[in-house]
């Protein structure tokens, strides 16, 4: 019977490998990650790699019009009817922010294609990342009612998984204030 010899890592590798790994991990964050997703170019690297055209695109690829006007009573109770359209291939989040407590009645429906969705909030002031998921699933429609658990923002991460533009009609009634999209 032959026994194998495990090759181990001292604690100087490992410290060393972990290093090494942070390291790239942010280099990856501040020339590829922030220009492309969101526009932000700390190191100017972005733009000459064409990065941050990327994240210009995906934002004048989106489109936002009311068909009905928004209408709001003295109570700050709104009725808003909004068509968004998210590119082939891409996904975005659109958002509003309530107080506690508050009810966003909703209803979304595509122009026939179905959408990966994720509706979610974030604690206002929240600085921890934390965020609670309401439904996660894939759709053409979807309706109903929340009634948000902490003040914040409360909406729909969107993904288009096709490779055709696809039109979500959504109309919302509730108090709370429009976000519109978030990045």
């Amino acid at each position: 019977m032959s026994q194998e010899t495990v090759p181990t890592i001292s604690n100087k590798g490992l410290i060393q490998a972990l290093v090494i790994a942070l390291f790239i991990a942010i280099v990856a964050l501040l020339t590829m990650i922030l220009p492309a997703e969101y526009n932000i170019d700390p190191l100017g690297l972005g733009k000459a790699l064409g990065l941050t055209q990327l994240s210009e695109e995906a934002t004048e690829s989106r489109i936002i019009k009311s068909k009905v006007p928004a209408k709001t009573t003295a109570s700050g109770f709104q009725n808003d009817e909004t068509v968004i359209e998210v590119p082939a291939g891409k996904g975005l989040e659109y958002k509003f922010y309530l107080e506690q407590y508050k009810s966003l009645t909703y209803s979304w429906k595509t122009d026939g294609s179905e959408i990966y969705f994720d509706m979610h909030g974030e604690p206002k002031d929240d600085t921890s990342g934390y965020f609670e998921n309401y439904v996660i699933a894939n759709a053409s429609e979807s309706e109903g009612t929340i009634t948000t658990p902490f003040t914040g923002t409360h909406g729909w991460y969107f993904k288009n998984n096709s490779d055709q533009p696809i039109k979500i009609t959504l109309i919302t009634q509730g108090v709370y204030q429009a976000k519109g999209f978030v990045n």
